[in-house]
């Protein structure tokens, strides 16, 4: 395997983790209950979000330049 691959598929993942945490977002909003609005997980679901996307994305980027 060529670093460009290794890079590529961790920022592959890192988008996919990024995707999942975006939609546990999402159901979180639209939640009837103000319950689920809140929490202590919310901080660890938007932290999950920004960084896998902006890592992720960085990763990718980097793997198609070599």
């Amino acid at each position: 395997m060529t670093l460009s691959t290794v890079l590529n598929l961790v920022g592959i993942g890192l988008l996919l983790l990024a995707a999942a945490s975006g939609i546990a977002l999402f159901v979180r909003a639209v939640g009837r209950s103000d319950k689920f609005t809140q929490g202590p997980g919310l901080s660890t679901l938007w932290g999950l979000f920004l960084i896998g996307l902006m890592a992720g994305l960085m990763l990718v980027a980097v793997s198609e330049k070599q």
